[in-house]
């Protein structure tokens, strides 16, 4: 796997260490790394680990995790970083995917449940939760967008502390109120946390915890602007 940065950011999940990779299976209009895809140089998962190790010691965090590409692409490199930093640190790996390989690969599923479900959280991605809009933002075909939701769905079964992040710059009301539709019955209704006993209070509570909401940002490396996406999105 191919990576162009590593370094300590403050402003995610309370402090965490990053691996940056520029390699990705998709080609989204408003990705921040849009100028560094495929850039870098190859790094084995030792070296990956070690970096990721020691930045999180220099700067007292207990997180760590890779970005800014797609990690899945190489699920043996992976696998074994995530394995190194198991095995000889305590730290969290904070995993970010669009999930796609995972929806069409279920058996890394049964990996990913191997580790412990307190130190291994994994955060799909969902685009959008329609096809064609899903289509118009990655370059992806319009079905990938289900196997970004089956691999919640398959992660959540298999007891993977899952997450799901999207930007909600590109939702309408209907596609919001959808996307957290949908959202309840995977990540509440369908897991050991629902017993019947909560309060749709607790729920929502809960449900926030496991939902990030993203805002559109403007860096110099997005070629468009964030009403030429919506133009996009509306033809």
């Amino acid at each position: 796997m191919k990576y162009y940065s590593f370094r300590y950011n403050d402003n995610w999940y309370g402090g965490i260490a990053t691996a940056y990779c520029s390699e990705c299976n998709l080609n989204c209009i408003y990705c921040y790394s849009h100028n560094k895809r495929d850039t870098g140089r190859d790094r084995s998962a030792r070296e990956v680990a070690d970096k990721l190790m020691k930045l999180a010691s220099k700067h007292g965090v207990d997180k760590c995790r890779i970005s800014g590409g797609e990690c899945t692409l190489d699920m043996d490199h992976l696998l074994e970083v995530i394995r190194i930093i198991m095995d000889e640190s305590d730290l969290e790996f904070w995993m970010e995917t669009n999930g796609i390989i995972i929806g069409k690969n279920p058996e890394f599923v049964e990996k990913f449940a191997e580790f412990p479900k307190d130190r291994l959280y994994v955060t799909v991605s969902l685009k959008h939760i329609e096809a064609e809009s899903f289509a118009k933002l990655t370059g992806a075909p319009k079905g990938d967008v289900e196997y970004s939701k089956l691999a919640v769905e398959r992660l959540v079964k298999k007891d993977v502390t899952t997450r799901i992040a999207f930007m909600t710059d590109w939702y309408d009301d209907k596609e919001h109120a959808k996307l957290i539709d949908w959202a309840i019955i995977t990540l509440i209704m369908n897991t050991g946390w629902y017993d019947g006993t909560k309060s749709e209070d607790e729920a929502t509570d809960h449900l926030l915890t496991l939902l990030d909401f993203e805002e559109f940002r403007k860096y110099k490396s997005v070629p468009l602007k964030k009403q030429e996406i919506l133009d996009i999105l509306k033809s």
